[in-house]
Order: structure tokens, then sequence, then C-alpha cells
């Protein structure tokens, strides 16, 4: 839940640690395709923390891709009719520009 994203943000956690293969950042990337809106607001979240955005493009998950990879990777997923793929897109055109602001 994004509250729950808000209260570990202010604790102190970080979005570009690996966990379990996964970095916070590449999990809400990840879901851009399937919960785009819920994506785009944690990405929103953890991007206005401390991360190093001048070194985002060097995160990497378990298996090498960066966040920009894996918000991409997303869109093969559960996009079964239009209005999905639509709010898909709108929520990857907002991540791109936090991503590269």
């Amino acid at each position: 839940s994004l509250p729950a994203v808000s209260a570990l943000l202010e604790r102190g956690a970080n979005p570009e640690a690996l966990h379990d293969e996964d970095t916070p950042l590449h999990s809400a990337a990840g879901l851009l395709g399937v919960q785009p809106q819920f994506a785009l607001e944690a990405l929103r979240q953890m991007l206005l923390t401390d991360t190093k955005r001048a070194g985002l493009d060097q995160v990497r998950d378990g298996e090498g891709r960066t966040v920009l990879a894996t918000a991409l990777g997303a869109a093969r997923l559960g996009q079964a009719d239009e209005a999905a793929r639509q709010a898909f897109a709108d929520a990857l055109d907002a991540a791109l520009e936090l991503l590269f602001d």
C-alpha cells in the first residue's frame, strides 16, 4: 500500500537496496503493467527521497536489469483491454519523466 511505502521511506528504507533479487524501485517499475497508478505513485515517492538520481541508471536488480529496463518490460504484463493498455502507457510516460528528470 502507498501508506506502507511512505512509512518505510520515512524510516530510512533505501529504494536502491537489493532484496531477494529486486530493489523497491524495480518492484514498483515491474508493477506498471498491472497496477499502473500504484506503481507510478510508489516510484514518485521513492524518487523524491535521497535516491542518488545521477546514478539511477546504475541501480541493477539481481539479474542486472536497470529500473528503466524493468519498466519497459512491464509492458508485457496484464494489458487485456484497451483501457488497461492506455493506463499503462500513461503511467509509463509519467514514470519515464520521473526517471529522466
